[in-house]
């Protein structure tokens, strides 16, 4: 007889050649393989832990929009899997023209969480990845110190109606932010 126990990345194999076994010896070697079982899957839940942290942040999801002087600036939010939101923030004219407009990625790679824009017409078309510097129920913080501007990117969960978001850092030598008070659109 043969007992084989599956882990996701392993399995436990014992192997039982006696067919003749007391049931005490069956029994131990029974109880043996279930805790071997229970440790597998505590452990795989431990691994599995961190995409919670993602879930923490899912305040986010959803579309908000501000209105600026040069026109209404939009943010929307989509949970993609455990381990990625995809975003877009797009600023439109008056006039319907597209000012400004960017992709978004906040993905969990193992215990780390990025922020991935890539903006329309910037950084020679590629994505520039900002890490993780805090992330729960109120608030995020990204970091990319190498990139140009900005290098901090962080947003702020006040309410179920408002979401506040700033970019800063600097730029020429200059310290520098700009802030978007976001609303919830409806």
């Amino acid at each position: 007889m043969m007992l084989i126990i599956f882990c996701e990345k392993s399995y436990i194999h014992i192997s039982l050649n006696r067919l003749k076994m007391k049931k005490v010896r069956c029994s131990i070697i029974f109880v043996t393989a279930l805790l071997l079982l229970h440790a597998c899957s505590d452990s795989n839940s431990k691994n599995n832990a961190p995409a919670g942290r993602l879930a923490s942040c899912s305040w986010i999801l959803g579309d908000w929009y501000m209105d600026t002087p040069r026109g209404q600036l939009i943010e929307s939010w989509q949970k993609v899997s455990d381990t990625m939101f995809s975003g877009y923030s797009i600023m439109r004219a008056a006039n319907g023209d597209t000012l400004f407009s960017e992709k978004i990625k906040l993905v969990q790679r193992g215990d780390t969480l990025w922020y991935i824009p890539l903006v329309s017409n910037q950084n020679n078309g590629e994505e520039v990845p900002f890490k993780e510097i805090s992330c729960n129920t109120s608030g995020m913080i990204f970091e990319n110190p190498t990139h140009d501007f900005p290098q901090r990117i962080i947003y702020r969960h006040s309410s179920d109606s408002s979401l506040f978001a700033r970019i800063e850092g600097m730029e020429n030598g200059v310290k520098k932010a700009s802030d978007f008070p976001y609303r919830r659109s409806k």
